[in-house]
């Protein structure tokens, strides 16, 4: 709970990146850069269903449904491999 988002997700990339393909290790590491910003250093404990609803919406008026789906699929897995209390709810408005 005291990992940040941009922490949980640079651990979640750090874990898989011998499981995964190198592309999709270089495109959630293109993610990590790109968004996610305004929640980056947010701690776990504090995060919510709607800070993340919020975060997706904007990033949703700003890049394509596609690009969305992937940053909130990489937002969707750190969260369940590293805080699995939160239990987000299907956020993706696609």
């Amino acid at each position: 709970r005291n990992m940040t988002v941009g922490m949980t997700i640079d651990k979640y990339i750090e874990i898989k990146d011998h499981v995964l393909s190198p592309s999709t290790i270089m495109g959630y590491k293109q993610i990590r850069r790109t968004y996610f910003k305004r929640i980056e250093d947010v701690k776990l404990g504090a995060l919510t269903n709607d800070t993340i609803q919020t975060e997706i919406n904007a990033l949703s008026k700003t890049v394509s449904a596609k690009t969305v789906k992937n940053a909130y699929g990489l937002l969707s897995a750190a969260l369940k491999e590293y805080y699995p209390a939160l239990q987000a709810r299907h956020l993706y408005p696609y």
